[in-house]
C-alpha cells in the first residue's frame, strides 16, 4: 500500500475532522487525535474569529491609492467598491470549515484552547467538584445542615 500524500492525505484530514472529530496529523509520524465535539465548536468559533479579523479592516484598504483604474474614479465609488469587495469577501470566507484550515494550524488552536481552558480552570480556583453534585448531599451544598447522609 502506497504512503497517503499531497491532495488524498488532504481530503483524509478534511474528512477525519469534519465528519468523525478526529485530527490526523503526520509529523513524525502518524497521529489520530480525538476532538470532542464541544471542542470542534471552539475551534469553529476561532476560525470564525480569524476570518472576521483579516477581513477588517478592509483588506483592499490601499485600493485607492494604487494607479489605475482608482484614480479615474470618485472617493466615493472607491469606498463603495471597497465595502462591497469586503462583504462579498467575508461572505465567502464564511463558508470556510475546519477541514478548510491546515492540520498544524487546527493542533496548534487546540492546543491554545486546552491551555487557556486549563489556565482559567486554575484562576478560578475550581477543580470542577461541587458538593451539590454529591447524591449524599440531597442537592444541600453545605453538609454541616444534614450531614452526609441527612442524619445530622
Amino acid at each position: 500500500m502506497s504512503e497517503l500524500s499531497g491532495p488524498e492525505f488532504d481530503r483524509l484530514q478534511s474528512a477525519a475532522i469534519e465528519f468523525h472529530g478526529v485530527l490526523i496529523t503526520k509529523d513524525p509520524v502518524l497521529c489520530l487525535t480525538p476532538v470532542s465535539q464541544n471542542m470542534r465548536s471552539l475551534l469553529s468559533a476561532k476560525l470564525q474569529r480569524e476570518v472576521e479579523r483579516s477581513v477588517s479592516p478592509c483588506p483592499l484598504s490601499g485600493f485607492h491609492q494604487t494607479p489605475g483604474l482608482s484614480e479615474s474614479l470618485k472617493e466615493g465609488t472607491v469606498r463603495d467598491l471597497q465595502s462591497k469587495l469586503s462583504s462579498a469577501l467575508l461572505s465567502l470566507l464564511k463558508d470556510l470549515r475546519l477541514g478548510d484550515v491546515k492540520t498544524e494550524v487546527l493542533a496548534s488552536w487546540l492546543t491554545e484552547i486546552e491551555t487557556s481552558s486549563s489556565s482559567s480552570v486554575l484562576a478560578d480556583g475550581d477543580s470542577g467538584d461541587s458538593v451539590a453534585a454529591d447524591p449524599r448531599n440531597n442537592g444541600t451544598p453545605d453538609t454541616s445542615e444534614k450531614g452526609v447522609n441527612g442524619d445530622a
